[in-house]
């Protein structure tokens, strides 16, 4: 993997940006349509009864509906970034500044997530590796921390 250059066709420093860009303007239509279609958005570390994985555009757009209603993200900083050669894979690191809207608490998540993306520069899959404690604090609990995401088991 090298460092990003930016400017290529694939170039994951951009989407990245723009993914970021519109969690912190809650506008998840701009978001939903960095997908493709056929899009995974994965939780490897995600807590009993959350889901572990979301197939598909459709099914990514239901579970981030509610985000806007739920967060209010002051910002989300990307402390690094590393991608293949071709810009088509890597690694992002990113630090989101939030509080919860139900509870007032603070959600302050750190994440490092595996990116792929097609052709057309569209995510394929987003493997997410967040602190599912820092949200289940944040919520309450855990039922609590599910029923925000509509992230029940699949």
């Amino acid at each position: 993997m090298s460092t990003i250059e930016i400017g290529r066709r694939n170039d994951l420093s951009l989407l990245v940006k723009r993914y970021t860009e519109a969690i912190v303007a809650k506008d998840i239509a701009a978001w939903v349509d960095l997908w493709a279609a056929e899009g995974v958005f994965e939780h490897p570390y995600a807590p009993p009864g959350y889901k572990k994985s979301i197939v598909g555009k459709k099914a990514i757009a239901e579970y981030m509906s509610s985000f806007p209603e739920r967060f209010d993200v002051k910002g989300i900083t990307i402390i690094g970034l590393v991608q293949n050669d071709v810009g088509t894979e890597g690694f992002a690191e990113l630090k989101l500044e939030a509080t919860s809207l139900s509870t007032n608490r603070p959600y302050n998540q750190h994440y490092v997530g595996f990116m792929r993306i097609n052709d057309a520069g569209e995510i394929l899959l987003y493997r997410d590796f967040w602190n599912p404690l820092v949200a289940i604090e944040t919520f309450g609990n855990a039922q609590s921390f599910i029923a925000a995401f509509n992230a029940g088991e699949n």
